[in-house]
């Protein structure tokens, strides 16, 4: 059995109050979904990963999200809780309403986004990315998928 501590046991959630929706995106162990939380119907992106145990037989996962715990920046995504299981945790995150950084830097979708018309706003937004970047070096995270899309 892995050990939690009280603080981890505050964002344990339930399967119950949550409807998986979308699926998004499957790749090797992780899949993830466009979901909503029952409780005050609120869009959410949720994450089921395939759980990975040590050699002493505790879930790797919960090292990350002792992690998650404790980002607090506005350049990053919220994380709401997770959903602990035998095979997957699922790990849920404040849904993000927009489109892609790509299609905004390239010119798309501008009547939908005005702020991007202006090459100094992009520039601004770029420089709060890095800042960003530098907020989580502050971390042990490997930030392997970071892509513009």
């Amino acid at each position: 059995m892995t050990k939690t501590n009280k603080m981890e046991n505050d964002f344990i959630l339930n399967t119950d109050n949550i409807i998986f929706e979308k699926k998004l995106v499957k790749k090797s162990n992780i899949t993830t979904y466009e979901a909503t939380l029952i409780t005050n119907q609120s869009k959410c992106i949720s994450k089921k990963i395939k759980n990975i145990f040590d050699s002493k037989g505790e879930n790797k996962i919960h090292d990350y999200i002792k992690i998650l715990q404790d980002l607090q920046h506005p350049g990053i995504i919220q994380f709401l809780g997770y959903i602990p299981s035998n095979k997957k945790t699922v790990l849920l995150f404040k849904y993000a309403q927009n489109s892609s950084f790509i299609n905004i830097l390239q010119g798309k979708n501008q009547k939908d986004h005005p702020f991007w018309s202006n090459k100094t706003n992009v520039y601004i937004t770029i420089y709060g990315i890095a800042q960003t970047m530098k907020y989580l070096h502050n971390y042990p995270i490997v930030h392997e998928r970071l892509t513009s899309s």
